[in-house]
């Protein structure tokens, strides 16, 4: 496996954008595989063999896939133009790739705990596809989810006030719009139930939240009711 991964990423990190799409479908039937084909769940597959490889290579920083593909953001999906369905085809695929992969293999997300590459994901929210704006937004889930290092550099950068613009911004459609809402119920779920400023990096509660969040977007007490209410990701009594 260990030369399977070398000869995907000296394919991703040659910027060819004709096999890009070629070791990202690559990338992904591997990975499907390693999964069973879908038949295991991921909980289950996780203790197969060939998935401890895979994580134990995505642990060196010589294999890490995430960490390649997110080095690959500016040509890749930022710069693209949104005509070229082809290229737009390319940049969603690598944007669910990173997510993907951030999923099931936690430490990954930190590829994203630096200003330049949280910078370029934020970017991308404001693409002129519709896809690639989508794309980026479930991509942050997956960076973000029970990463509390990246949810604040997330916010030091002012992704909030990017995905807000995004949401308020007349030309954007009803679909980019629908996964922003529901990418705001993901944000202001707890990170805590206890306001603890002394640790390392603060977590934050959903009222803490709602305040950020008001800054740029009006009616945040509705969001924050229905998250309660329906609570869609299950239990709010969470500690991350």
């Amino acid at each position: 496996m260990q030369s399977e991964i070398s000869g995907f990423i000296e394919r991703i990190e040659k910027r060819d954008t004709g096999d890009l799409h070629g070791v990202i479908s690559d990338i992904e039937i591997k990975i499907l595989k390693i999964c069973e084909d879908g038949t295991m769940t991921l909980r289950q597959s996780q203790h197969t063999r060939e998935m401890d490889q895979f994580l134990a290579l995505q642990d060196s920083f010589a294999y890490n896939l995430t960490g390649r593909l997110a080095l690959q953001l500016d040509w890749a999906v930022c710069s693209v133009d949104h005509t070229d369905e082809t290229a737009v085809a390319v940049a969603v695929a690598m944007l669910r790739l990173i997510q993907g992969l951030c999923l099931i293999h936690r430490p990954s997300r930190l590829a994203f705990n630096n200003d330049d590459l949280m910078g370029k994901l934020i970017a991308c929210i404001k693409h002129a596809s519709p896809q690639i704006q989508t794309a980026s937004i479930n991509a942050l889930v997956g960076i973000m989810v029970r990463q509390v290092e990246n949810i604040r550099r997330f916010e030091a950068l002012r992704g909030l006030k990017a995905v807000c613009d995004t949401f308020k911004h007349r030309h954007t459609t009803k679909e980019v719009k629908l996964s922003i809402l529901e990418f705001l119920f993901f944000y202001l779920i707890p990170e805590t139930h206890i306001v603890d400023k002394d640790r390392t990096i603060p977590r934050k509660t959903t009222a803490e939240k709602q305040l950020m969040l008001g800054k740029y977007l009006s009616n945040v007490d509705g969001l924050v009711r229905e998250l309660e209410t329906s609570k869609p990701f299950g239990s709010l009594d969470l500690e991350w």
